[in-house]
């Protein structure tokens, strides 16, 4: 059916793909703003939403690279957080389009 340089080939190619698997999900530490626990200081990494939502959130003082403390995460509903000082409530969905380092 197959030779052995056909054999070879498939073990070498799956090889690589999974070191190059492993070195990206080592380099992709990021996480929403949804998974994260309480009393953490995290900082802004992308907005994933549309032009209308980064504008709100931009007015509101969410912006990339601002560091944003996590007051209330309870993992369903709300998550309350700080920026600059000043507590805003983001709903769920809201959340879990801010990715965070």
């Amino acid at each position: 059916m197959y030779g052995i340089s056909t054999i070879l080939f498939r073990q070498t190619a799956c090889t690589i793909t999974m070191k190059a698997v492993k070195a990206e999900s080592n380099l992709t530490t990021s996480k929403w703003l949804s998974q994260i626990k309480p009393g953490k200081v995290v900082h802004i990494e992308h907005v994933d939403a549309g032009y209308a939502l980064k504008n709100r959130l931009a007015s509101m003082g969410i912006l990339t690279d601002q560091p944003i403390e996590i007051i209330r995460n309870d993992f369903q509903g709300q998550v309350v957080v700080s920026v600059k000082g000043v507590r805003l409530v983001l709903g769920r969905g809201i959340s879990q389009k801010i990715k965070i380092r």
